[in-house]
């Protein structure tokens, strides 16, 4: 059911209709406490399951109503593949959990969503459980000899961000070439008594477990990573890992509010953080543009 799904939603990627209606941000980000959505991380290279279980706690307006806020609870999860302790000759794959709320500030309320993210190429449909669709590709690069990119994201009215699709390559001009993708795409959302999908109903995390409350932004990140939330004076240990859970780096430091990780030297995709304190434990994923 779940392979039916997410072809519908791959079906909805490929259908065009300029006559129907180009909704604004409002439009799109117009959330209710306790709408709930679903996303999933999907890539070419093999990776394990991601999942983002987000849930609207809060909403409320800049005191000129320019600007909404949403805070959002997360549940999240990766997994990693053990290639050392096998089941059955196979390798074991372990959920890592964690959870964290976080801000989403939406601007530009009145403007039309081919504004929001200055994405060329709309694409109108309806999909998603009758959920109107709006939809932008864009390419860079138009030489055979340096690498190309395809972007693709696609929002729904009332449901938010639907698909951000990322792929590359180094023939960017031969479609067969195409590299490494990232999908990230939305598989079940609840507004109010109306379901889409199929819910993620992956095993949460046992909040027995005392943990590091932190938070890291922005996510996506380009350059810096701010990592915040830590008792002043602190001795910790940050990683980061690859997606498959390889550690990438280490950084020992004495904690002084934040600290900013430099993410220049890291390859654009899907990485894990994680910060411990001796006793304590912080996670989370973060993309690297």
């Amino acid at each position: 059911m779940r392979k039916l799904f997410l072809t519908f939603i791959i079906l909805f990627l490929v259908s065009s209709s300029y006559s129907q209606e180009l909704m604004k941000v409002k439009d799109v980000f117009d959330f209710d406490i306790n709408d709930e959505f679903h996303y999933s991380d999907f890539s070419s290279i093999g990776v394990p399951p991601i999942g983002d279980r987000q849930t609207i706690i809060d909403k409320y307006y800049s005191t000129d109503n320019s600007i909404l806020y949403y805070r959002v609870a997360h549940d999240k999860y990766y997994t990693v593949v053990d290639y050392i302790n096998l089941t059955d000759g196979h390798p074991t794959l372990t959920h890592v959990f964690s959870k964290d709320t976080t801000v989403s500030v939406i601007t530009n309320l009145d403007s039309l969503i081919t504004y929001y993210d200055s994405f060329a190429d709309t694409i109108v449909n309806e999909s998603m459980c009758n959920t109107l669709i709006n939809g932008y590709d864009y390419t860079i690069g138009n030489d055979s000899s340096v690498v190309g990119y395809y972007y693709s994201r696609y929002y729904g009215k009332g449901i938010g961000l639907v698909s951000d699709y990322y792929k590359e390559s180094a023939e960017y001009i031969i479609p067969e070439s195409w590299g490494v993708y990232v999908d990230h795409r939305l598989v079940y959302f609840k507004k109010k008594d109306k379901t889409c999908g199929f819910a993620d109903l992956t095993t949460s995390i046992d909040d027995s477990k005392p943990k590091l409350n932190l938070s890291i932004s922005p996510n996506p990140t380009i350059a810096i990573l701010t990592i915040q939330g830590l008792p002043i004076g602190d001795n910790v240990k940050i990683e980061i890992l690859d997606i498959r859970g390889s550690i990438i780096d280490v950084i020992r430091c004495k904690f002084i509010n934040e600290y900013a990780y430099k993410t220049g030297k890291l390859p654009p995709g899907i990485y894990i953080i994680k910060v411990s304190n001796g006793s304590l434990v912080y996670q989370s994923k973060f993309i690297k543009k």
